[in-house]
């Protein structure tokens, strides 16, 4: 259900001081109440649930000089005191995404670490899923159907539309960012936005983890909603409009910070690199495994000729030793090179979303294309680059010309262009 990009999609930006002596105090806060042993399990989305929080006016923002780091204390002067109710639910969040990306390990890989991982944390996600069970007796009944409806579309023979495929996943994590509602103050929140926030991050998550897994699912005949590359673009250009969503209504809960809204609008500019890497060269793969088995391929022929058994039959054709493009979720590469180096040399490619003073970049009035509809947001297309967006009234079709009203922090605000009279 999950892949291995839930626990680095949301990642903030390295510079971003104010998440990183949150993210430490809530380290610590999971260190108290779960053990240190799980404190790999914290994941980014976790965080971004207090991140919310803190955005909507509910819980105080880090003194300035607090540590951004944990250095693995439970306590102490220099760490941010978490808010406990909140915190509480978000690191239990963080164990639980970990303990259905394990399942999912055992279940899709029979892997024997996941195995080993699940064993030696039971107390610790018993833990969690009873906590969660006390704000809510139909908590694992939800979340376990949600499971399955994500397995059972894996099985149908006909592969299912990326919308019917995300939504179970969608609606989980919308169920909990509603849930999570429960800890704050009813006069500061609106449970619908974090519902409606909720779901635009699990739809995001999937979308992305679909098009950088293609790939690696059809080497190793794993499933993959996804039928070609050019759908993998199609996919990643989904998850953008579905975090532009969340950041546009992360921005409307209050005035306190602009936590969330950054979080995403660095992810999104992520996806953006992501496109332009893959784009370049769709017919570069990662290493394959050493030892092949039964199922996998290595071939790039868009699953035309595997007649559902895994086995290619390309006429000759030998790609197998291209170089590896991959996907890296680490900030740090800024734009890697073909082989993912760590190198700090940021993409040749320009990014709106990089000019180091934002305010010399004037958008007002310039012209571009809506890139899928926006209902309110969604993404335009000025000059070459995707940005994210919002209509300042109703509705925009796709593929219509808009010109910017004005530019915010995170995007612009659009209207739709008249055609010019006569």
């Amino acid at each position: 259900m999950l892949g291995e990009s839930v626990f680095g999609f949301l990642q903030p930006q390295r510079s971003d001081e104010v998440y990183r002596q949150l993210y430490a105090g809530c380290c610590a806060f999971q260190h108290r109440r779960f053990g240190i042993e799980t404190l790999p399990l914290l994941s980014y989305e976790a965080v971004f649930l207090y991140a919310l929080a803190v955005d909507a006016g509910c819980c105080d923002l880090p003194d300035e000089g607090v540590a951004t780091c944990c250095r693995l204390r439970t306590r102490g002067g220099r760490l941010h005191a978490v808010d406990p109710r909140i915190a509480e639910f978000c690191v239990s969040f963080g164990v639980l995404l970990a303990a259905i990306k394990l399942e999912d390990d055992v279940r899709d890989d029979r892997s024997l670490v996941a195995r080993f991982a699940l064993w030696r944390l039971k107390s610790r996600i018993r833990k969690a899923k009873d906590y969660f069970a006390s704000l809510d007796t139909d908590f694992h009944q939800r979340v376990t159907s949600a499971v399955q409806q994500h397995l059972a579309l894996e099985r149908e023979s006909r592969h299912p539309s990326l919308a019917v495929y995300s939504e179970p996943t969608a609606a989980a994590f919308a169920y909990v960012f509603e849930l999570f509602t429960q800890m704050l103050s009813p006069t500061k929140v609106d449970a619908t936005a974090f519902h409606a926030i909720g779901h635009a991050v699990g739809r995001a998550i999937i979308t992305f983890d679909c098009a950088v897994d293609y790939h690696r699912d059809r080497r190793l005949g794993r499933y993959n909603p996804l039928g070609d590359t050019a759908e993998c673009q199609s996919a990643l250009v989904e998850c953008q409009r579905s975090l532009s969503d969340a950041m546009w209504r992360s921005t409307d809960l209050g005035e306190q910070s602009s936590l969330a809204a950054r979080v995403t609008a660095g992810t999104f500019e992520r996806v953006s690199r992501y496109q332009n890497l893959i784009a370049k060269d769709d017919a570069t793969r990662r290493a394959r495994r050493m030892h092949p088995r039964q199922g996998d391929c290595d071939i790039p022929c868009d699953g035309a000729c595997c007649d559902g058994i895994g086995a290619c039959d390309c006429g000759g054709c030998d790609a197998g030793d291209a170089p590896s493009t991959g996907f890296c979720l680490l900030d740090c590469c800024g734009g890697c090179g073909p082989d993912c180096s760590t190198s700090r040399r940021r993409n040749s490619a320009p990014s709106w979303n990089r000019v180091r003073d934002r305010s010399r970049l004037d958008l007002a009035g310039e012209v571009g294309v809506t890139v899928g509809p926006l209902k309110p947001a969604g993404i335009v297309s000025i000059n070459g680059q995707d940005i994210p967006a919002r209509c300042d009234m109703g509705w925009i079709d796709a593929d219509t010309e808009v010109y910017v009203v004005r530019k915010e922090s995170f995007g612009v605000i659009v209207r739709e262009k008249k055609p010019e009279s006569d």
